[in-house]
C-alpha cells in the first residue's frame, strides 16, 4: 500500500511537470537526470543532434563540464552553481544565458532548487525562456543608447572649435553604436560636379579608404546620384546583388570591400551639399529602420554644423576685406604722388594675398582708349 501511495505520488508530480512550458529535469545528487518533462525531452529533440544525450540516464554535470566553445565559460558557471545547491553550500542558484540556434535569439533563465534538506540532495532545474523579456530590455536599452549618441553628437555641434574634429567624433560614435566598419562623410565641389571624401571613422583593423575617394566626378556615379537628388536614401544589404544600371558604384565598392551600406544626403542651408553613410565590410546584412533614423538625424546636425560653420567664414572674410579696404584707403591718403605706383604695388600685393591669386595686375587705356598698358602689378 505504502509502495503504491509512492508510486501515485510520483506519478502525480511528474503528471504536473509534463504540463509546464518550462524544461523540467530532477537530478540526483550525482548529477544523473532522473527525470525529465515534456518540454524537456521536445527541446533537446529540437536542437540538438544527438537528444538522447541530455536525457534521463544521462549525467548533466559531466555533460556540462565537458562543453566547448563560445559557450562553454557560461555552462561551468552553472554546473558550479548546481553543485553548491546540491551540496547545501548555497539555497538555490539561478543563472541566465543565451541559448541562440541558427533561426532566431534566444535567453533562458537556469534555476536549480533543492527537493529536500537532507544533503547531498537531488535538485529541480528549469529552463525558463525569458525572450521576451530580454528583447524588451535590449530594445529600452539600444533606445536609450541612440537617444544618448544624439544628444552627444549635437552637443559637439554647439560652438565648435573645430568642427572637422566634431564630425569624425560624430561618424565614430554613430559607427560604434551601429556596429559599422566604417562610417563617412561626402561633400561636393565644383559646383557640385565633384566629390571628396571629407571625413571617415574606421572600426580597430579596417583599412581607411579617404585618401583613395578624392576628386571623383559625380557623374561617374549615375544610379547613386540620382536617388541622392530625389531625397532618397541608399540602402544595400548586398552589394554583389547591385543591378546592372548600378555597375560603376559596384565596382568601387567592391574595390573597398564593401559587403553592404546604408547613405543619406547631406544637406546645407536647403541644398544637397554631399551624403553621409556607414558601411560593412564583414558581412551583408539589413541596417534597422533606427539606424536610419539615427543617420538622418546627426545628417541633419552635421548640415547645420557646416552652415554654421561655412556663415561664420564668410562673416569673418568680409570683416577681413572690410579691414583690408580700409587699410589700402588710409596707405594712399598719405602717399605723394610720386609714392602713387609703389602704393598701387603694395595694395595689388595684399588684394593678391587676401584672394589667393597668383598674379594682380592694373591696365590702363591710353590714346583714346585705342592702347592699354600694363601698370604695377603683383607676382606671386
Amino acid at each position: 500500500m505504502s509502495f503504491q501511495k509512492n508510486y501515485s505520488e510520483k506519478r502525480f508530480t511528474t503528471d504536473v511537470f509534463d504540463l509546464w512550458e518550462d524544461n523540467v529535469a530532477i537530478l540526483s545528487a550525482n548529477g544523473i537526470i532522473s527525470y525529465a518533462n515534456k518540454s524537456w525531452k521536445q527541446f533537446s529533440a529540437n536542437n540538438y543532434p544527438n537528444p538522447e544525450e541530455y536525457n534521463e540516464g544521462t549525467n548533466y554535470l559531466k555533460v556540462c563540464d565537458e562543453a566547448k566553445g563560445e559557450d562553454s565559460n557560461g555552462v561551468s558557471v552553472a554546473a558550479e552553481g548546481i553543485r553548491d545547491v546540491i551540496s547545501g553550500k548555497i539555497d538555490a542558484f539561478k543563472v541566465e544565458y543565451p541559448c541562440h540556434s541558427p533561426d532566431e535569439k534566444r535567453w533562458f533563465l537556469l534555476k536549480a532548487t533543492p527537493l529536500s534538506k537532507t544533503y547531498p540532495i537531488s535538485v529541480l532545474l528549469q529552463h525558463i525562456d525569458i525572450t521576451g523579456i530580454k528583447e524588451s530590455e535590449i530594445v529600452s536599452q539600444r533606445k536609450f543608447a541612440i537617444e544618448d549618441t544624439i544628444s552627444s553628437v549635437s552637443s559637439l555641434f554647439i560652438a565648435p572649435d573645430n568642427i572637422d574634429s566634431a564630425i569624425v567624433k560624430s561618424l565614430g560614435k554613430i559607427g560604434n553604436l551601429c556596429g559599422a566598419s566604417r562610417a563617412y562623410l561626402f561633400l561636393f565641389h565644383d559646383h557640385g560636379k565633384v566629390m571628396d571624401n571629407t571625413h571617415e571613422w574606421c572600426m580597430e583593423g579596417v583599412d581607411p579608404q579617404k585618401e583613395h575617394l578624392q576628386e571623383l566626378p559625380v557623374d561617374m556615379f549615375p544610379w547613386w546620384m540620382q536617388r541622392l537628388r530625389k531625397g532618397e536614401y541608399i540602402h544595400i544589404t548586398d552589394v554583389s546583388s547591385l543591378p546592372i544600371e548600378a555597375s560603376a558604384e559596384r565596382e568601387i565598392l567592391e574595390m573597398q570591400h564593401i559587403k553592404s551600406l546604408i547613405v543619406l544626403p547631406v544637406y546645407v542651408d536647403g541644398k544637397i551639399s554631399g551624403f553621409i553613410g556607414m558601411d560593412n565590410v564583414i558581412g551583408t546584412g539589413k541596417w534597422n529602420e533606427e539606424d536610419v533614423s539615427m543617420l538622418q538625424v546627426v545628417s541633419t546636425v552635421i548640415g547645420q554644423g557646416l552652415k554654421s560653420e561655412r556663415a561664420e567664414k564668410e562673416l569673418r572674410k568680409k570683416a577681413d576685406f572690410e579691414h583690408l579696404i580700409s587699410e589700402i584707403s588710409s596707405d594712399f591718403v598719405t602717399l605723394s604722388v610720386d609714392e602713387v605706383d609703389t602704393g598701387i604695388e603694395r595694395a595689388l600685393g595684399s588684394i593678391g594675398a587676401f584672394t589667393g591669386a597668383d598674379r594682380a595686375y592694373v591696365f590702363l587705356f591710353r590714346g583714346g582708349y585705342e592702347r592699354m598698358a600694363n601698370t604695377p602689378r603683383m607676382v606671386q
